[in-house]
């Protein structure tokens, strides 16, 4: 695998489109306000989100993306999710707006804008952990698996997932409301959590966990422990978190496997 720890294109086109998201929805929100015509509020929105998207494009590119935030130094560091605070910051000052009464456009404006900034936050910030897996893993003797949560777990998402279908059809059918619809996505999202199978590399001080678009890491220092039944493995993890199960039919050598997290919980170096 090969690492990064550079701010390349595509990592910098995020946060172009990061910064003038923010923008246009401050600059739409105070336009309503201020009672502005449809258009040029209109135009106002994509003069600011194209214009702003392109300079701030431009300005990343020709002077540089700051060394602190470029994905790797930005995830050691522990701030990778303040990119998505700037959209909770966003939505609160929307709520602000409700509260005053100061105009429930400008306030709907500041809200899913600071939805779509936080939506953007979190790639970075799964952009930022992704080159960190990445780079753990480069040099080392990997090993990879495939498998789906334990039995009991799987069972306990498709209960989440059924029992919230289940709800939103009931609320559907008593209120004659048929807007929920799409929210029935969520159900089926809660359920393939149980269906789907999660990819794992797991190299000399770090498990890597999740997809090739979204990774996880858990490394040494935080594995507390390994249990193995017939029914489930599960990797404990230290703090609140739960432990992370797999199927052991899923794999076709579960003792490997389960001798390789042994032997991460017995190093006691964190890997960073």
């Amino acid at each position: 695998m090969p690492s990064t720890d550079t701010a390349g294109l595509t990592y910098r086109l995020v946060l172009a489109l990061y910064l003038a998201t923010g923008a246009a929805a401050t600059v739409v929100a105070a336009l309503v306000a201020d009672e502005a015509t449809a258009g040029l509020v209109a135009v106002g929105a994509v003069g600011t989100w194209l214009g702003g998207t392109v300079l701030a494009a431009a300005a990343l590119g020709w002077v540089g993306v700051p060394r602190w935030l470029h994905p790797r130094p930005l995830y050691a560091a522990g701030r990778s999710w303040l990119p998505a605070l700037g959209g909770l910051v966003l939505a609160s000052t929307g709520v602000g707006v409700v509260v005053s009464g100061r105009g429930a456009g400008a306030a709907a404006t500041l809200l899913l804008g600071g939805a779509a900034v936080a939506t953007l936050g979190w790639v970075v910030r799964a952009m930022a952990r992704n080159a960190e897996a990445r780079a753990r893993l480069d040099g080392s003797e990997v090993v990879a698996w495939q498998a789906r949560p334990a039995k009991r777990r799987r069972v306990a998402w498709y209960t989440a997932g059924g029992l919230f279908v289940a709800v939103v059809l009931g609320v559907m059918l008593w209120t004659r409301d048929w807007s929920f619809l799409g929210s029935l996505g969520v159900g089926i999202a809660l359920a393939a959590q149980g269906a789907n199978r999660t990819q794992y590399w797991l190299g000399d001080r770090t498990l890597v966990y999740g997809n090739p678009q979204v990774r996880y890491l858990l490394v040494a220092g935080d594995v507390t422990g390994v249990r193995h039944t017939d029914a489930a493995i599960s990797i404990e993890r230290r703090g609140w978190r739960p432990p992370r199960t797999l199927d052991p039919a899923d794999l076709s050598d579960p003792r490997a496997v389960v001798a390789a997290l042994d032997r991460l919980a017995a190093t006691t170096d964190t890997g960073g």
